[in-house]
C-alpha cells in the first residue's frame, strides 16, 4: 500500500513557467530546475494538501493561473531511466493518477503546452519519490559510535528499540528511525538485560551486577530500582503485575513489577531457553532443552500443559490470536496447535544455517524468520521457501509487532523491516 499520496501546487508560467511540488523528507522545499539552464534552481512553492489514500497509487495535482494554455503533458522518470512523456491532459484537468510498480524511485514533470507546442522557457521540477511498496526495509547507520550492540528491546506499541554500547540508547523504531534518549549505564556496570513492559510504558534494565532499573518511557523519570537473585538472560515484562526472567537454569522467576519481590518459580526439567507472555490467555509459554513446551497460567501460577516437541527448542512465538505456536529446533520449524501442543506441520529446512527467530505475519498467512545473514518467507500453506534479503553483517536478534507487521532486526546496522511493502533499503545516514 503506498503511503504517499502528496497533492502538489505547481504553478506555470510560459515566460518563467515554474512547477512545484515536495516530498516527504523536505516537505516544503525542493530544486526547480530550468529547461535551458539545469545549474539555476529555485526555491518549490508551498505544498497545499497532504492525503494518505489506502491504495496502491498516488496521484500528484496542479493548478495553473493563466488561460494561456491548452493542455498538460506529464512525463515521468523511473529510478535511472530517461524521462518519457507518460500522460496527455486538456486544460481542464488538473491531476495525474498512478499505480507504481515495485522498487521505484518516480521523478515527474508537468509542462503546460499550447497548439502542441511545449514551452522551451519554462522551469521544470523533479519531484523524486521513493515509493514504501512490500518487504520495505530501513536501515538506522550509527553517527556517533562504531557498534550499535546484540542486546536489543522492542516496543510494539510504542515504536521503540533499546540497545546498549557505553549508554543505553532508546531508538525511535520507525520513519525515520533515529536516537531520541541516551541514558548512562549503572556506574560503569553494563546491562545483562533490557526489555520494555507489554505496553511500552516502562522500560526495564538489569544490569550484570543483579541490580534492576525502571524507567517511564512517556518523560523518562526512573521509575524504580530493586535487586533480583541471580542473573538471567531472558525476560519477559508485563505491565504492573510481573517480571518474568530466565536463562540461566531450569526456572522461571515471576517479580512483582511494583516490589520487586520474587512471587513464584516455574520449574522445568532442563534449562529454560525461551518463553513469551501471551496477553488474551494471561499464560506464559516457555521452551527448555530438553525439546519440552509448557504453558503456565499467571493467574494461579499452575502448570496447564506440557509436551516433549523435539529434542530441543531454541525458540517460540505465538501468533496474535494465540491459535497457535511456533517453534525452532536449529533449521527446523514446527507449527504447534496452542490448544493441545498437537504438531500441525513441521518444515525442516535444506540448509543447515542454525533459524534464530521466527514469527507469523499479521494475518498467519506465512512465517518471517531469520538466520545470522538472511531473512526468509515461508509461505503457507504450501510451505516454499523465499528469501528476502541477504546481510553482509550477522543479525542474531529479530522482533515483531504482530499487530502492524513490523520487523525490528537489532545487530549493527539496525533496520526496520516492513512486511507490508516490498522494496530494498532505505538507508539513513544521520540520526
Amino acid at each position: 500500500m503506498i503511503k504517499l499520496i502528496i497533492k502538489c501546487l505547481v504553478l506555470f508560467i510560459f515566460a518563467s513557467m515554474g512547477v512545484g511540488c515536495n516530498n516527504v523528507t523536505e516537505p516544503n522545499h525542493v530544486n526547480i530546475y530550468d529547461r535551458q539552464n539545469p545549474n539555476r534552481t529555485k526555491i518549490a512553492p508551498e505544498i497545499v494538501d497532504f492525503k494518505d489514500f489506502k491504495d496502491d497509487l498516488f496521484k500528484i495535482y496542479w493548478t495553473y493561473p493563466t488561460q494561456n494554455h491548452d493542455g498538460f503533458i506529464v512525463e515521468r522518470k523511473v529510478n535511472n531511466e530517461n524521462f518519457q512523456e507518460v500522460f496527455k491532459a486538456s486544460k481542464n484537468i488538473n491531476s495525474y493518477t498512478e499505480t507504481p510498480s515495485k522498487s521505484s524511485i518516480y521523478n515527474y514533470r508537468i509542462i503546460a503546452t499550447k497548439n502542441e507546442f511545449r514551452s522551451d522557457y519554462s522551469n521544470e521540477i523533479k519531484a523524486e519519490y521513493k515509493n514504501e511498496l512490500k518487504y520495505n526495509i530501513a536501515i538506522l547507520n550509527s553517527a556517533y559510535h562504531n557498534h550499535i550492540g546484540d542486546l536489543i528491546a522492542y516496543a510494539p506499541d510504542k515504536k521503540l528499540a533499546a540497545t546498549f554500547t557505553d549508554k543505553i540508547n532508546v531508538i525511535n523504531a520507525q520513519l525515520p528511525l533515529a536516537v531520541v534518549k541516551q541514558i548512562p549505564s549503572n556506574n560503569g556496570t553494563p546491562p545483562n538485560l533490557i526489555g520494555f513492559d507489554d505496553t511500552g510504558d516502562y522500560l526495564i534494565v538489569i544490569f550484570s551486577d543483579n541490580s534492576v532499573k525502571i524507567w517511564e518511557t512517556l518523560k523518562w523519570n526512573l521509575s524504580k530500582e530493586f535487586t533480583v537473585n541471580k542473573k538471567y538472560t531472558i525476560g519477559k515484562f508485563v505491565k504492573s503485575d510481573y517480571i518474568l526472567l530466565a536463562g540461566t537454569d531450569n526456572s522461571i522467576d515471576v517479580y512483582n513489577f511494583q516490589t520487586g519481590i520474587l512471587v513464584q518459580s516455574f520449574l522445568h526439567s532442563n534449562i529454560v531457553t525461551n518463553l513469551e507472555y501471551n496477553m488474551i490467555s494471561n499464560t506464559v509459554v516457555s521452551a527448555s532443552k530438553d525439546g519440552k513446551i509448557t504453558i503456565w497460567s499467571l493467574s494461579n501460577f499452575q502448570k496447564i500443559l506440557e509436551h516433549t516437541i523435539a529434542d530441543n527448542i531454541d525458540f517460540i512465538s505465538t501468533a496474535q490470536d494465540e491459535s497457535q505456536i511456533i517453534a525452532v529446533n536449529s533449521n527446523k520449524i514446527i507449527l504447534l496447535n496452542y490448544i493441545d501442543l498437537s504438531i500441525v506441520f513441521e518444515y525442516q529446512r535444506a540448509e543447515a544455517k542454525k533459524i534464530f527467530n521466527a514469527f507469523f505475519e499479521k494475518e498467519k498467512n506465512n512465517i518471517i524468520f531469520n538466520t545470522e545473514n538472511d531473512i526468509y518467507l515461508l509461505i503457507l500453506p504450501d510451505q516454499i521457501e523465499k528469501k528476502l534479503h541477504s546481510f553482509s553483517t550477522q543479525y542474531r536478534s529479530l522482533f515483531s509487532d504482530k499487530r502492524l507487521n513490523y520487523f525490528f532486526i537489532g545487530g549493527f546496522p539496525m533496520i526496520l523491516f516492513n512486511v507490508d511493502y516490498q522494496q530494498g533499503f532505505w538507508d539513513f545516514q544521520k540520526l
